[in-house]
């Protein structure tokens, strides 16, 4: 019986689709085809604010982690708040 293995490796940037495989000892193994889903917003709410408004932003492929995303409102980009962050309206 074959033992079960799990390698973990990143998506390089830009990439839509693609071909994986693994290769041992120099003997390739088969290939297999992923697809990377586009980042798609499915919600916004509130829909409307004034200006320092906090917004949340629901969707799909967002990714596990938002370090390096960017929210824009009319092109003008805005970093989302980290996670767990405590938002308090200042008076």
């Amino acid at each position: 019986m074959r033992e079960q293995c799990q390698i973990v490796a990143t998506v390089p940037a830009g990439t839509t689709t693609g071909s994986a495989s693994v290769t041992v000892n120099f003997v390739p193994g088969n290939y297999v085809v992923y697809t990377v889903p586009p980042q798609t917003i499915t919600g916004i709410s509130p829909t409307s604010g004034p200006v320092g408004t906090s917004v949340t932003v629901t969707g799909v492929a967002f990714g596990s982690t938002q370090g390096t995303s960017v929210l824009s409102f009319s092109d003008s980009p805005q970093l989302p708040s980290p996670a767990g962050a405590i938002r308090r309206s200042l008076a």
